[in-house]
């Protein structure tokens, strides 16, 4: 069993209004960073995503910082929604949204085994024909 943290907010304030790309970048850092000292990394991707505004429906860009962890204690998940209060605050959204769910399955983390010269050869052999197929 695991975690999996994820924090949604929009990259449009509660007004409709664009957040500046600056202040969205900051947000993003920040909050990766957060996730970092908290479970030890993190990461963001960027989709639409939409909600009820004060004109009425609204869509936007959407940041999504996600992590996984071992464990998130009470102590941790009241960092985590003291930092969606922060990104909340300094976005001007009416709300960020925290979900932490419970996961069943494992996680691992893979470090690489020792390969021989003729396998990694080999391997790079096939990233280089990847890529040159995904060019044609």
């Amino acid at each position: 069993m695991f975690y999996t943290v994820t924090i949604r907010f929009g990259l449009s304030r509660f007004d409709g209004e664009p957040i500046p790309d600056d202040e969205a970048e900051a947000a993003q850092l920040y909050g990766l960073i957060v996730l970092t000292k908290l479970l030890g990394g993190g990461e963001e991707g960027n989709r639409v995503g939409s909600c009820i505004g004060p004109s009425g429906l609204m869509i936007e860009a959407c940041c999504v910082l996600t992590a996984d962890a071992e464990e998130v204690d009470n102590n941790c998940f009241e960092k985590l929604d003291t930092l969606a209060s922060e990104l909340a605050e300094l976005l001007d959204q009416r709300s960020v949204q925290l979900k932490v769910q419970k996961c069943e399955g494992e996680l691992r983390y893979v470090r690489p085994r020792a390969a021989s010269a003729k396998q990694k050869d080999h391997l790079r052999n096939l990233l280089t024909l990847l890529k040159l197929s995904s060019l044609s």
